[in-house]
Parts: C-alpha cells; structure tokens; sequence
C-alpha cells in the first residue's frame, strides 16, 4: 500500500491497514495518546482518546517528514 492509498481509505479501512503496520512509537498528547506506525515507505499517527477510548483521527505522511516530537526521542551515541 502506498501513502496516497491509504489516504483514500474510510475509517474501517485505515484500522485495518494500520493493523499490518509497526508500532514504532508512542507519546502523550493532552487526552490522546498518539502512536506512531510505519507502513511500507510511510508513517501513520493515530489518536487514541484516552478518556473515550476511540480512535479519534489517523494522520499519515511519508517517511522523511518525522515529527519534532519523534526527532527528539531518537538517541544518537556519539562514535569515537
């Protein structure tokens, strides 16, 4: 699947696309917790309410658009 298609999708077909991706990352953000997936050569955020516990939004863009909140948790180790 490729970023485009998944776009088109309706709500019941980004659940399940999104169920043969990989959980990469999670965060917290105000009442949702997001998390991150990678799916072929692009990346899915779905908005999990935590309150409600649904799935509000899904959010997808490709994989050289990473996030700042996702940038700043990768840790690098410095090579001597």
């Amino acid at each position: 699947m490729k970023l485009q298609d998944f776009i088109q999708l309706d709500y019941t077909g980004r659940m399940a696309a999104t169920s043969n991706a990989v959980c990469v990352s999670g965060r917290d953000e105000n009442i949702f917790k997001v998390l991150l997936y990678q799916l072929n050569d692009f990346y899915i955020e779905v908005y999990f309410h935590k309150l409600n516990k649904y799935i509000s939004k899904f959010v997808a863009f490709n994989s050289d658009e990473l996030p700042d909140p996702y940038l700043e948790r990768i840790q690098i180790p410095f090579l001597y």
